[in-house]
């Protein structure tokens, strides 16, 4: 039973797919965090965190900016074990993600600790569905002490409509079904070189699933993956995550992929195999829970419309990061002679709504020194290069932002940024 309680959480998290913040296990001894001791001999608490939850916030400790992440970063907590894992969506709006995370070893110790990977942490519940977590990162040099938020939530409808596709979709394909990477043919010495480790891939219907897992001593077990869309155009030409692959056929178990990784062209053999029997064991359960979610009608149903979503999981992102947006403006802002003239500084604070498409439209001035500024302002960041488009449950949605733009003069010279 607990062999299949395991595999049960696995497989869930690499369905969903990672900020999992690399937490290297620390010794007990010395913690920097205060976490209250379960007292032998009474009665287990009742586990209030049970069920799925998401990360809305991250911080260091005593500095309460918190941190952006490109991923969403979901756990699901059992009675005795969970997962947690991140998700990273491709550019587009189509469901395609990259997700790792870790299943874990996990008991609720009490309102204020909980042990994941028999590592003590400190919680603070909030109410039924939200509550503060402190753990500390002992990968860095002076372990530096993180808290993060967390609100109970659901597996989306879009990655169980994905996971659905994968299991339940048509299985009149060639390619339908569970095959392991077999080795791996260096495209320009022919070499084939076998993989000592184990990669499943699942076709069927419009998705496929891809996954690794590595055992990280008794209390925790690595894995990473991958969701997205498959289309088949014929049996020696598919469609994965947006990229066609050829494919050559040895006979109807065995056949050979090409692919480009971005950088170089790669070659994969594959097998057909049976379905893992650690996975097989736990599938009627598995789907039986996702198929809940992807028929009931309570739960958020991820077909946002035009409205700008106020709350996305994943922020737009500006080509090259903040820094390059900064250049952008330093380059092509024209301090306006006549405020020059006048001696008019200050920064100047603008709105706009970044596109489903990346388009940054409907400009507002929110705060300006003088409206000349706020107008210059607004004619350059109208000029942006198109954003990656913020998300939401792995939908692309407008996602209303706000920038400051800063004038200054100095002497003759004007520093714009």
């Amino acid at each position: 039973m607990q062999s299949i309680k395991f595999v049960r959480y696995l497989f869930l998290g690499m369905l969903l797919g990672i900020h999992c913040q690399v937490r290297a296990a620390g010794s007990a001894a010395g913690t920097l965090l205060t976490v209250s001791e379960n007292v032998a001999g009474l009665t287990e608490p009742e586990n209030p965190l049970k069920g799925f939850w998401r990360n809305t916030w991250l911080c260091r400790k005593k500095d309460r900016q918190s941190i952006q992440t490109p991923y969403v970063h979901y756990k699901y907590y059992g009675d005795d074990d969970m997962i947690s894992f991140t998700v990273r969506y491709d550019d587009r709006g189509d469901m395609n993600l990259t997700f790792q995370g870790r299943y874990m070893t996990y008991r609720y110790l009490s309102e204020s600790a909980i042990e994941e990977a028999r590592e003590e942490q400190e919680i603070e519940m909030q109410d039924n569905d939200h509550f503060k977590l402190t753990w500390i990162d002992w990968a860095t040099p002076l372990e530096t002490v993180f808290e993060e938020g967390w609100e109970r939530t659901t597996l989306p409808q879009k990655l169980a409509r994905a996971w659905a596709e994968a299991y339940h979709g048509a299985k009149d394909s060639k390619f339908a079904g569970c095959w392991k990477l077999k080795a791996v043919r260096n495209p320009s010495t022919e070499e084939m070189v076998s993989v000592n480790y184990k990669y499943y891939k699942l076709y069927g219907g419009d998705c496929f699933f891809t996954f690794v897992s590595q055992k990280n001593g008794s209390a925790k077990t690595s894995f990473s993956g991958k969701l997205g869309t498959f289309r088949v155009f014929s049996d020696y030409l598919i469609e994965e995550r947006g990229g066609h692959n050829g494919v050559r056929w040895f006979d109807d178990n065995n056949f050979e992929m090409t692919w480009f990784d971005g950088k170089n062209a790669r070659i994969e053999l594959w097998e057909r195999v049976a379905f893992p029997s650690e996975y097989s064991r736990i599938l009627e359960p598995f789907d039986k829970y996702v198929m809940e979610v992807f028929t009931t009608d309570e739960n958020p149903v991820e077909q946002h419309t035009s409205e700008v979503v106020e709350q996305p999981d994943i922020l737009p992102q500006y080509p090259g990061g903040l820094n390059n947006l900064m250049r952008y403006l330093s380059q092509n802002i024209i301090y306006p002679e006549s405020c020059k003239k006048e001696k008019i500084e200050g920064h100047v604070i603008v709105s706009f709504v970044v596109g489903k498409d990346g388009k940054a439209t409907d400009f507002s001035i929110v705060k300006s020194p003088d409206e000349r500024l706020g107008q210059e302002a607004v004619r350059v960041l109208n000029g942006m290069s198109r954003w990656s488009p913020g998300r939401k449950d792995g939908e692309c949605v407008p996602v209303k932002m706000t920038l400051p733009v800063f004038f200054r003069l100095n002497g003759d010279n004007q520093d714009k940024k």
